[in-house]
């Protein structure tokens, strides 16, 4: 014979199966919450945007300074050119101020491959890589920020990982477990 259940024994199996049917949803809902937030921080691509600014910045910067130096340069060795073509291109006004001679051509070529008709003003170029440098300083600042809030998040889904007991997927490629 079979045993019968009382209507109070079939309701507290029935509870005790919703209870756990509801535990094991309820942790898995908040895995997938904390994967879609680190996912949607990956997708945003705020640290690629962040770090493509710096990079930028960077990159005019380095421009800035080289046409600085060349700017240098062409007004150091301007007289000494002149007075080379004004001598008729002398060998010997030439071998006395070759290094002059060929740092003002170094220049002039730079110039002339920029397609630069007058050259910029030496304040300007200062004030355009202030601008970047400040920029660039705040980019980090954003950077950092974006870092630490990336930081706790993941701290946050490996304690709620751990605090749930669920264990992480293999992220093997070969879908081996170790």
């Amino acid at each position: 014979s079979v045993p019968r259940m009382d209507e109070d024994d079939t309701e507290s199996a029935d509870e005790a199966q919703e209870e756990t049917a509801a535990e094991a949803p309820a942790e898995e809902v908040a895995k997938e919450d904390a994967d879609r937030a680190l996912e949607i921080l990956r997708a945003n691509g705020e640290d690629a945007y962040v770090i493509g600014k710096i990079k930028k910045a960077e990159e005019r910067m380095a421009e800035i300074a080289v046409m600085r130096k060349q700017i240098a340069n062409y007004a150091k060795t301007r007289q000494v050119y002149i007075d080379y073509r004004k001598n008729g291109y002398s060998k010997k006004f030439y071998a006395e101020h070759e290094a002059e001679i060929l740092t003002h051509k170094e220049a002039k070529k730079f110039f002339d491959e920029q397609q630069l008709k007058t050259l910029p003003k030496m304040k300007e170029l200062q004030k355009e890589y202030a601008e970047l440098l400040s920029q660039k300083q705040s980019a980090y600042g954003e950077y950092r920020k974006n870092r630490e809030e990336w930081k706790s998040l993941v701290t946050a889904k490996s304690n709620l990982t751990q605090f749930l007991g669920l264990k992480e997927k293999s992220k093997n490629p070969k879908g081996y477990e170790r």
